[in-house]
């Protein structure tokens, strides 16, 4: 039995994600792919536009036979965070051949990559010199980790250690290399447009794209994305668009700001590194307006704004320092959450039930009793993120909001 791990987002799921999946197979042969999926909140430091479950469906419809929750902790950290959480959830699970993931390099650029992440797992001297050197030149961490790279890797493609999808691909590398995993990694050109490209481009566009129609403040015209996404995901985002079922950071601003009120004093709870933000947060409080205003007036120079919304999300969450440590002493991969799997992939599961190293989760009130302190206190602000978005989610929709321990597995 051959098996492929892919990490993403699904924010929402469109035809590039299918590619991806049908690629996956064809390269490696793969009897199974299992999905490591964020959860109601995303790494840039945002709500999920649409919730867990609904994208889950949206994955096991179009090529996925298990969707695996990536543990909030993971979800919301740095790129370094998120990958070693997925990288090491995987390759917990023991069943896990290859991890698969695109990236916008050229085949005779990916052993650049690979040397590269080489290097980053390393860090040689002459790196961690370079690296230091750009943060005092005031450059933001990406931008001074970029730098270094280019200093001590010899490659004049800047290009090449910019793009969103290969920063990722670098971190997975480097993540197998230091978790000394056994995952295969496959890099699957990306197709067509930029990660962060907001505008449609027919059967290939991005998922900010797509986000931007469902979200759009006047009325989304979901005609523009149809092409853009599988049939089977259209009509599941035509049905939510009629209840008003997507979110952005925006429908949390009051939330928000009452966490910002509660913590803005408390910074020795929360890492060092945020330190500068909190003392920011506070002095600008009197202009709070919305989260999106907000972002914008806390960011500096060498902040990227993904990380100020990252800062503001672990408020929102509550996520402490002392959960980032309880988090790496477990790799960023503390327990395996089931959303959902096909019936035809039953002999993947029971592989994995016998196989995982780590705890595997399909009943949330099972797991109350079985996991250690650390691992249950990761799960806690796990189920409390996603009450908070449910409920938010309820206010906009009009339906009742469901909880964790009342979701039933996925089963198609």
């Amino acid at each position: 039995m051959k098996t492929a791990g892919i990490i993403a987002e699904y924010n929402p799921f469109h035809n590039g994600h299918q590619f991806h999946i049908e690629e996956t197979r064809r390269q490696t042969g793969a009897d199974y792919v299992i999905a490591v999926m964020s959860g109601d909140f995303v790494q840039r430091g945002a709500p999920a536009a649409a919730d867990k479950f609904l994208r889950a469906q949206m994955a096991l419809e179009n090529g996925a036979d298990l969707v695996i929750e990536l543990p909030l902790i993971a979800a919301v950290s740095s790129a370094e965070g998120f990958a070693e959480g997925g990288v090491c959830l995987l390759d917990g699970l023991g069943v896990v051949d290859f991890l698969s993931f695109g990236c916008e390099a050229s085949e005779s650029e990916f052993g650049t990559l690979e040397e590269t992440a080489l290097l980053l797992a390393n860090e040689t001297e002459e790196y961690k010199e370079a690296l230091s050197c750009a943060l005092k030149k005031g450059c933001s961490y990406p931008n001074a980790v970029q730098d270094a790279l280019l200093k001590t890797t010899g490659t004049k493609n800047r290009k090449l250690l910019s793009s969103p999808n290969n920063i990722l691909a670098l971190q997975y590398l480097k993540a197998i290399i230091r978790s000394n995993a056994s995952l295969k990694p496959v890099m699957i050109r990306r197709r067509r447009n930029d990660y962060h490209d907001t505008c449609l481009h027919g059967s290939f566009s991005s998922a900010s794209a797509i986000r931007e129609q469902l979200l759009n403040p006047d009325t989304p015209d979901l005609s523009l994305i149809r092409s853009a996404v599988p049939e089977s995901v259209f009509a599941l985002l035509s049905d939510t668009s009629e209840t008003g079922g997507f979110l952005s950071a925006d429908h949390f601003t009051d939330v928000l700001y009452y966490a910002l009120l509660e913590k803005t004093g408390r910074h020795s709870l929360y890492e060092p590194e945020n330190r500068d933000l909190f003392g920011r947060a506070r002095r600008h409080l009197e202009y709070y307006r919305n989260w999106a205003q907000f972002a914008a007036l806390l960011k500096t120079r060498n902040q990227t704004m993904t990380s100020v919304n990252r800062f503001l999300t672990h408020l929102l969450l509550n996520i402490q320092k002392e959960d980032f440590l309880a988090a790496g002493s477990v790799s960023f991969a503390p327990y395996a959450r089931i959303l959902g799997f096909r019936k035809s992939a039953a002999p993947l599961i029971d592989a994995v039930q016998s196989r995982s190293r780590i705890p595997v989760i399909t009943r949330l009130s099972a797991a109350d009793h079985a996991l250690e302190p650390v691992r249950s206190r990761l799960l806690d602000l796990n189920i409390h993120a996603s009450a908070l978005y449910q409920h938010i989610l309820s206010s906009r929709s009009g339906r009742a909001p469901v909880l964790e321990y009342r979701r039933p597995l996925l089963y198609l």
